[in-house]
């Protein structure tokens, strides 16, 4: 087997604890979209609704649903909104909501998970510069606006645009469309576009959704490890940890082929090291949280055992 030299990493949800931000955004923008046109009594979306059931779905992709499925009035639309003609309907729509996103971000309200910042310059170290990548799905602006994410800690900003820099290597990929071009329907198909080098056998990707996951394996990437460690993920509508929401987010990304899933950032390292090592229950490397895994020759697919302060500090 060979040795995972590089890795390319998703980023909401991932790095960036963002999710219930841009999320808890577009289900207020989409409620408010909706019942300019239907009665909220009749249309039966409730104001969660979007926050559940679009996870992972790009913004314009979620206008797009809702004026299709609730059957909304395009030209009032148009009118009630300022669209210019000629101007894409959805594309304007997810754009102002993204704005609202950037601006949160912005505020001092975007933290990234637990653990980021020294995980992160721990694998650096390991693997060299050059060697870790960022690709999302999310427009290239709001990508950008992750240069404020801050350590949930500390509040101290976390410098994530040295360890993602944006220069000529193009470690820093938005497959979100771009002005003149098409958007692109796989992220990973595109990053393996500009980066022919990056071989899928010593590269793993880092993923907390499943259709991403089925993407980076569809592209190549079968080395993939989930994460779900984000406050989407783990935390209730009322904001108390949920074991039933944090298991069925495990049993997404399993059933997605994820190889490793793991529930604490600082595991990733230790992730990386025993997929090197074939994954056998026999080498098992000390995690810091609950690990599943996907190897077919072990009938457990749970890790339980975690030893603290393996790979970092608690």
């Amino acid at each position: 087997m060979s040795k995972i030299t590089k890795v390319i990493f998703d980023n909401d949800g991932v790095n960036i604890d963002s999710e219930h931000i841009a999320m808890g955004d577009m289900d207020e923008f989409g409620y408010d979209l909706v019942h300019q046109y239907i009665d909220p009594e009749t249309s039966g979306l409730k104001e969660s609704d979007i926050y559940v059931e679009y996870k992972g779905v790009s913004s314009n992709e979620i206008t797009k649903k809702l004026i299709e499925k609730y059957n909304l009035p395009e030209d009032a639309i148009r009118t009630d909104y300022n669209i210019p003609e000629g101007v894409d309907l959805y594309e304007f729509l997810s754009d102002l909501h993204t704005k609202s996103v950037i601006s949160k971000f912005e505020s001092g309200k975007l933290e990234t998970l637990p653990h980021v910042k020294e995980t992160l310059q721990a694998m650096r170290d390991e693997l060299g510069e050059g060697n870790m990548a960022l690709c999302t799905t999310s427009r290239g602006d709001r990508m950008d606006a992750t240069v404020h994410a801050i350590d949930p800690n500390t509040k101290e900003n976390i410098g994530w645009g040295d360890t993602f820099p944006s220069d000529e290597r193009n470690l820093r990929i938005s497959g979100y469309k771009h002005e003149g071009e098409d958007k692109h329907p796989n992220k990973y198909i595109h990053f393996r576009e500009l980066h022919p080098d990056w071989d899928p056998e010593t590269t793993a990707v880092v993923e907390d959704t499943a259709g991403s996951t089925k993407k980076a394996i569809d592209a190549g990437f079968t080395n993939v490890i989930g994460i779900v460690a984000s406050k989407f993920q783990t935390l209730d509508d009322e904001g108390y940890f949920s074991r039933d929401k944090q298991l069925a987010e495990i049993a997404k990304l399993k059933e997605a082929s994820a190889r490793v899933i793991v529930t604490d950032y600082r595991d990733i390292p230790a992730a990386i090291e025993w997929m090197d090592n074939g994954m056998s229950m026999d080498n098992v490397p000390s995690f810091h949280g609950e690990v599943h895994h996907n190897n077919p020759l072990e009938a457990d697919r749970r890790v339980t055992k975690a030893t603290p302060g393996a790979h970092g500090p608690n």
